[in-house]
């Protein structure tokens, strides 16, 4: 199977796994260097987002929501600049 299949597999199988207590480890196969990439870039922000979720709105101001959603971004800004802003792949099964 191609990088592609897997990194959508492993993908899928974390958003499955999550759980908020994250007392887990998981081990993904080995993926080539821009899929594990990919992989570990969508597991930070799905995590972004669900930690977001989670906050009790109490705390999460509109103000704090924007400036911990613009810290985050120019982090991933900094992290992927010299990445294209959008990839499509299309997986056959």
């Amino acid at each position: 199977m191609g990088d592609a299949w897997e990194l959508e597999n492993c993908w899928a199988f974390y958003q499955g796994f999550y759980s908020a207590k994250q007392d887990y480890s998981i081990e993904f196969p080995h993926l080539d260097d821009e899929p594990q990439d990919e992989l570990l870039a969508r597991i930070e922000c799905g995590d972004f987002v669900r930690e977001i979720i989670n906050e009790p709105a109490e705390t999460l101001t509109p103000v704090k929501l924007a400036e911990r959603a613009a810290e985050f971004i120019s982090k991933q800004a900094e992290n992927y600049a010299d990445k294209s802003a959008v990839s499509f792949q299309i997986i056959s099964g």
